[in-house]
């Protein structure tokens, strides 16, 4: 869904937060840099952006230094973008003139592509997004592109006759609370439903577009106008069919909109916003149940087209111990003790929250703080989180001990018992 809109107070506001993976400033002061088709190709591929110039980055840090011969720039680049010579296809970004403290600086957004992947001289150079920077994708990635292309962009037509009024509004609900609990600075939180909508393109000037439909809208609506919509998941107790002593042991019930089934299993996300997906679909529990007899942990890897979840075998002994002594004493012993007194005077509450969040997936220092509903700052990490670590419940990952408040932070077996009520 692409914003292609920008307004100077969005322009300032979106400089003052590095986190954007549709968001690129180039410094441009005196010549567009040689990077920049990097970042046109990016976010053709992907979703669409803005590339900015006339902005330095130094870090975590903003300059606005301006675009000295701004009307040269923007010609040369829009008729770089639009001669069909550069690139594979032409591409017709749309652009915008800002004055910010008597400097100009240059908009452009580059829209997501039907014609995927881009590329500028040869294949090799087709790039794609990854967070807030630009990579190069590899052989199946872009064969991913090419089976997006054959389906074409139908998700961002907008429905003629359909409006706001047609969505399920316990959905939208819903879905923009999540926003506040995992994404509490989102640039559009604060508008209303409309508006909202609007921005994240769920509506397109006031139609619904088929991606907004099939997320929020009623069942009826749905059915109207996508008639074969279907959101299926079976748990199968075996490796196959054939080996199943059963045909299946839970069959998620029919739901009327792609955000209820999410809310029905509680494994899926509207997508980058809400800051889920890293879970999706991957059956928590079991992964969390492994790691607490094996000791092992359960490795993620994904990317734009497939997901991986890995499980370390071990070997006999680690596997009787783990569940004959450390399930039996550790558990018994060190939770009863060692918790209960590195929590005390924890709100019992706000420590249920951050483990019932971490239960579901990993999270950021600031991701789990602003879901219990406390500012992100020192303080509240010392009180909120820092206990948790201390009494075993929470742990960052083995691989990637660094202290960093980005670092993400997963539950223990501990912690689950804790969870549990085996305090």
């Amino acid at each position: 869904m692409e914003d292609t809109e920008m307004t100077r107070e969005e322009l300032i506001e979106r400089l003052t937060d590095i986190e954007w993976d549709d968001f690129e400033v180039k410094e441009a002061r005196e010549k567009m840099p040689d990077n920049v088709w990097e970042t046109v190709s990016a976010f053709s591929n992907m979703s669409g952006g803005w590339i900015v110039f006339g902005v330095r980055q130094k870090g975590k840090h903003f300059f606005i230094e301006g675009v000295e011969n701004g009307e040269k720039t923007e010609s040369d680049f829009l008729n770089t973008l639009r001669n069909g010579q550069k690139f594979n296809f032409k591409i017709y970004p749309k652009g915008v003139k800002y004055s910010i403290d008597g400097h100009l600086v240059l908009a452009f957004h580059i829209p997501s592509s039907p014609f995927k992947p881009i590329y500028f001289g040869n294949p090799i150079n087709t790039f794609i997004r990854s967070g807030s920077a630009d990579r190069r994708a590899n052989e199946m990635e872009i064969a991913a592109l090419q089976r997006d292309q054959a389906f074409g962009t139908k998700s961002e037509q907008a429905i003629s006759g359909t409006s706001i009024a047609d969505l399920d509004r316990d959905s939208l609900s819903t879905y923009r609370n999540y926003l506040q609990g995992f994404n509490a600075t989102f640039i559009y939180n604060d508008l209303d439903d409309a508006a909202f909508c609007e921005k994240l393109r769920v509506t397109l000037n006031g139609n619904l577009t088929y991606a907004g439909l099939l997320m929020f809208g009623q069942r009826d609506i749905v059915q109207k106008y996508c008639p074969t919509f279907w959101v299926d998941l079976i748990e199968i107790p075996g490796n196959s069919y054939a080996e199943a002593d059963k045909r299946y042991t839970f069959r998620m019930p029919e739901q009327a909109n792609v955000w209820e089934s999410y809310r029905a299993i509680i494994q899926l996300k509207f997508f980058r916003y809400a800051n889920l997906s890293e879970n999706a679909g991957y059956g928590i529990d079991k992964m969390i149940r492994w790691e607490q007899l094996t000791g092992q942990e359960v490795k993620f890897e994904t990317d734009i087209y497939s997901g991986t979840v890995t499980y370390i075998r071990p070997n006999k002994n680690s596997v009787t111990n783990s569940v004959t002594n450390s399930v039996t004493n550790s558990v018994t012993n060190s939770v009863t003790n060692s918790v209960t007194n590195s929590v005390t005077g924890v709100n019992y509450e706000k420590v249920k929250s951050v483990l019932g969040i971490l239960a579901e997936r990993r999270a950021t220092r600031k991701e789990i703080l602003a879901f219990i509903g406390v500012s992100y700052h020192t303080t509240n990490i010392r009180k909120y989180i820092n206990p948790l670590i201390a009494a075993g419940l929470i742990k960052e990952p083995d691989d990637n001990k660094t202290n960093n408040p980005h670092t993400v932070l997963m539950i223990t077996a501990t912690g689950i018992n804790y969870l549990n009520g085996n305090k």
